[in-house]
């Protein structure tokens, strides 16, 4: 084949997603071929695999860079986010209720 492999590559992606139906790129809220580097290394370590095996298949050089692209366990930060939220929520109902049971005088006193 003729032509620049990176180029062939995102054409390629971007055949892919568009007959999966999927939005491609970042400005159409789509997929990002680079995301999958870093969906890979956090699914091959969920997945118990050594880091330094995942660093090989997933081409990383540094384990800094891993470190980056490893979002670790995503079930514990799916629970973390939902227990922040309901305490954002509650937070913000709590002042609502007690803004409404002040006069704007009693709050500007405060």
């Amino acid at each position: 084949m003729r032509g620049n492999p990176a180029a062939r590559r995102r054409r390629a992606w971007r055949a892919a997603c568009k007959a999966a139906g999927f939005a491609v790129g970042r400005r159409a809220g789509g997929y990002v071929f680079h995301h999958t580097r870093n969906t890979a290394a956090t699914n091959l370590r969920a997945g118990g695999m050594d880091k330094a095996d995942a660093m090989k298949i997933t081409g990383h050089q540094t384990a800094h860079v891993f470190r980056h692209d490893d979002i670790g366990n995503v079930e514990a930060l799916r629970e973390r986010l939902a227990h922040s939220r309901a305490t954002v929520a509650r937070l913000t109902k709590a002042a609502a209720s007690e803004g409404a049971k002040s006069t704007p005088e009693q709050r500007v006193a405060g």
